[in-house]
């Protein structure tokens, strides 16, 4: 019973350091600051290469003391941190520079972190339309 106990609190403190150290923006679910993004501010460096590596180790190590995570919205924070990873290559400058565009791929991208998640394409896309729903009128 004390080595479970102690692989627990193992792991979280790992989950904890790591996030910590590569960047604390991937501290939460992401579904918050996704909708604050969605509706036009700015968080800078909250999408980059750094928060996505700290988001999945934090993540992947947390889950591995055997926590109980919800994974929505760690999901939808790791996808769109991938779209605006893609965007930042050449071949997408035209929908990079455009921020009707740009915002239009986040929500895409929120909508593949939803249905990933629970495994159904038509729910994600409602139910990240219900989350976000500060942009699109429902």
């Amino acid at each position: 019973s004390i080595v479970w106990v102690a692989h627990t609190a193992l792991w979280c403190c790992i989950a904890v350091a790591l996030t910590q150290a590569i960047s604390p923006l991937a501290i939460g679910s992401g579904i918050p600051e996704m909708k604050s993004i969605l509706s036009g501010n700015i968080l800078y460096q909250y999408l980059s290469r750094r928060t996505l590596l700290a988001k999945v180790l934090g993540l992947t190590a947390a889950l591995g003391s055997g926590l109980p995570l919800g994974k929505e919205g760690p999901f939808i924070h790791t996808s769109c941190c991938l779209c605006e990873t893609l965007l930042a290559l050449p071949a997408f400058e035209r929908l990079r520079v455009s921020h009707a565009l740009r915002t239009q791929m986040l929500m895409a991208a929120c909508a593949v972190g939803v249905s990933s998640n629970f495994g159904s394409p038509v729910g994600g896309v409602l139910f990240s339309i219900e989350v976000t729903s500060t942009y699109f009128l429902v």
